[in-house]
C-alpha cells in the first residue's frame, strides 16, 4: 500500500495480476458478452433489465404523478368568456305628446283607407287633405273659440262613401277630422270643454268633385249624426249624412252607425311606422 493512503482495499486472493490489468480485462469480457447477447452498450442492457422488472432505466425519470380529475375538466370543452352587450337607450315613441310622437300628420298615417260599421256596411275613403283647424264649413262659433283657445293649427280631413255600387239616394257621406294638440291632457280638455257647452258643431268637409261634393252647400238642411272624442293628443270628429241631404228621421239608423264607426277608426293607430 503506498504511503499516505489509509483507505481499505479489496482484491482477489491468489492473483498476482495488477488491478488495472484485471479491470481492463473485466471490461473487455463484459463488452464481449454484450456483443454476444446483441447489446451495443451497457445502457441498452440496463433498459432491457428494467423493462423485464417493470421499472425505468432512466436515472432522470420523474416519479409517477397522481392523476387529479375534476367535474369541470372536460378536454372537449372550450372556454368562452361571457360578453356583455349594451345598447344605447332610445327614446320611446308615443303619440301622447308632441316630443315623442312620430306619427306623420298626413291622411295616409291618420285615416284608414276604408272601414265597416256595426251593421256590416263598408265605407271607402274618396278624398282627404290638410287644412286649418277652424276652417270647416258650418263650424259653430263655440267650437271655433275652444279650438283657437288651445292653439290648434291644422286638421287632417277625409271623406268616405259607401263601398260598392250604391245609388245616390242610398249613399251616405262621412266627413272626418283629426286635430292635433301638444299632448293627451290638452286634447282631453278640448273635447270636454266643447261637449260641456251644450250644442256644438264641427262642421263638414266635402269632396271637391263627384258624389258628395254638393253636401256642404245643403249641410244645414240635412239630418246629421256627429261624434267627437280624443285619441292620445288628437281630437277626432266624424259626421255623417245622406248624399241627397235627407232630413227624414229614418236616416238616423245609417248615419249614426257610420259616424260612430268612423270616429273609432281614425287616429294615430293607423300609422304602422312604414
Amino acid at each position: 500500500m503506498p504511503e499516505g493512503d489509509d483507505g481499505e482495499r479489496s482484491g482477489s486472493k491468489g492473483s498476482d495480476t495488477p488491478r488495472w490489468v484485471a479491470t481492463i480485462g473485466a471490461v473487455g469480457s463484459v463488452v464481449a458478452l454484450l456483443g454476444f447477447l446483441g447489446f451495443s452498450n451497457i445502457g441498452q442492457l440496463g433498459n432491457a433489465l428494467d423493462n423485464a422488472l417493470g421499472g425505468s432505466a432512466s436515472s432522470s425519470a420523474e416519479p409517477p404523478r397522481a392523476s387529479v380529475t375534476s367535474e369541470d375538466d372536460d378536454p372537449s370543452a372550450t372556454y368562452r368568456p361571457t360578453r356583455t352587450y349594451t345598447t344605447k337607450p332610445t327614446k320611446t315613441a308615443s303619440p301622447d305628446e308632441e316630443a315623442t310622437d312620430e306619427t306623420p300628420f298626413t291622411a295616409a298615417a291618420l285615416l284608414p283607407d276604408d272601414f265597416e260599421d256595426d251593421r256590416g256596411v263598408g265605407y271607402t275613403r274618396v278624398a282627404s287633405g290638410v287644412h286649418g283647424c277652424t276652417d270647416a264649413s258650418h263650424m259653430s262659433d263655440n267650437v271655433q273659440r275652444v279650438l283657437s283657445g288651445y292653439d290648434c293649427d291644422l286638421t287632417v280631413t277625409g271623406n268616405y262613401l259607401k263601398s260598392g255600387d250604391v245609388s245616390e239616394d242610398a249613399d251616405v257621406l262621412v266627413s272626418v277630422q283629426v286635430i292635433r294638440f301638444d299632448d293627451t291632457s290638452t286634447a282631453k280638455a278640448v273635447k270636454e270643454r266643447i261637449v260641456a257647452g251644450g250644442s256644438w258643431d264641427f262642421g263638414i268637409w266635402c269632396p271637391n268633385e263627384g258624389r258628395g261634393s254638393d253636401a256642404c252647400d245643403g249641410y244645414e238642411r240635412a239630418r246629421t249624426e256627429s261624434y267627437v272624442s280624443y285619441d292620445h293628443r288628437y281630437v277626432v270628429h266624424a259626421v255623417a249624412l245622406y248624399v241627397n241631404l235627407s232630413s227624414s228621421p229614418d236616416a238616423e239608423t245609417a248615419t249614426d252607425a257610420a259616424a260612430d264607426a268612423a270616429v273609432t277608426e281614425i287616429g294615430p293607430e293607423n300609422y304602422t311606422g312604414d
